[in-house]
């Protein structure tokens, strides 16, 4: 076999596909393609490798475009019909947004009158002082959310206060908020939370009376049960709710993940929320959709392009925790390098995939 992988990128409303097929020699140069109806071929010398188009069909005569750069070869050719059973019917990809069949409400993790102990995701060891009782456990409201909306007048949103007392707990999908008077074992630096034993990073500080933990870095145990969730996870669970808020086509998000002395950013702008792609590996073919997006990661607080997302009303910022900034980032320049340094990189901005609805 001559390629690590396939990625075939379905463009239904031009009926055209686009080819990225990654070689496992990546200093070939010398090599041609030569389109089929149902497949096409790679020749290398005296090699021949064949790889099908699965449900699609091909005009032979379309292949343009065809290059090698850097072990990647790209082409793109038309269609001559789209199988509507494949990833769903035409209509429906204009029609619908697949954002949608999400269930976006918060998941309650917690309950009251339980005793939970909260351990360290990392060493698993002890943050609180025994066991907590919360007697109240509720949602709190989104992160974009303006509490002038809630008021006739402006003024009356500086009164809301979202401090949660020592008996209580708030929560959203993907953090809580907590009396600090609950977290024991933990050092501080500057506003960011560390577990007291291995100085792994856990959250931070809200305000003065109130921290703020993540799903992600620490666990809610009881006696039946243990609570968290994985990074990545609550990572793309945060993308699409942002879907829900914006009314625009595209999508601009900024991550940030709070550091004692400089926070990181990562800018995600996502040009098509669906996008038909075969992920065509070495005797697996995966039909999936996708967000096609371009990325930024930024550890300058005074860069330029920051600022203008920042004075954005369109752009929401989000914060999120050490490890689903450390799993978005890998996950992104994963799929980066399966296109061409010609299709890799728009201006600052990194192309990538992101698989959102699993």
């Amino acid at each position: 076999m001559v390629y690590k992988i396939v990625v075939i990128e379905i463009r239904r409303k031009l009926q055209s596909a686009n080819v990225f097929v990654t070689l496992l020699d990546s200093s070939l140069k010398d090599l041609n393609v030569i389109l089929c109806e149902d497949h096409f071929q790679i020749v290398i010398g005296k090699q021949t490798v064949s790889i099908p188009l699965n449900a699609f069909k091909a005009t032979p005569s379309t292949l343009a475009s065809v290059k090698v750069v850097n072990g990647i070869v790209s082409f793109r050719f038309f269609l001559r019909n789209v199988d509507d059973n494949y990833f769903g019917s035409f209509s429906v990809e204009l029609i619908k947004n697949k954002v949608d069949s999400f269930q976006l409400e918060t998941e309650k993790y917690l309950s009251s009158g339980i005793d939970y102990n909260i351990k360290c995701n990392n060493c698993k060891k002890l943050l609180s002082n025994g066991g907590l009782c919360f007697k109240r456990v509720l949602p709190l409201p989104s992160d974009s959310l303006d509490y002038g909306d809630w008021f006739c007048h402006n003024h009356l949103s500086s009164s809301v206060d979202l401090s949660p007392g020592k008996f209580d707990v708030f929560f959203s999908d993907c953090y809580v908020h907590l009396n600090k008077v609950n977290l024991t074992q933990f050092t501080q630096e500057k506003n960011i939370l560390l577990c007291r034993f291995c100085l792994y990073w856990i959250g931070c500080v809200h305000n003065f009376e109130t921290v703020k933990l993540w799903f992600n870095t620490v666990q809610f145990s009881d006696r039946n049960s243990i609570r968290v969730t994985d990074p990545m996870s609550d990572v793309l669970k945060t993308i699409r709710n942002c879907f829900s808020r914006c009314i625009l086509n595209t999508v601009k998000v900024i991550l940030c993940y709070q550091r004692p002395r400089q926070n990181h950013y990562l800018l995600i702008w996502i040009l098509e929320k669906n996008l038909d792609v075969i992920f065509n590996r070495v005797g697996q073919v995966e039909p999936k959709s996708v967000a096609k997006t371009l990325f930024k990661f930024i550890d300058r607080e005074d860069d330029q392009q920051l600022r203008s997302w920042r004075l954005d009303n369109n752009v929401e910022m989000i914060n999120v925790s050490k490890p689903m900034m450390v799993e978005i980032l890998k996950h992104l320049h994963y799929y980066n390098r399966f296109f061409p340094l010609d299709f890799a990189q728009s201006s600052e901005f990194f192309v990538s995939y992101l698989l959102l609805y699993g």
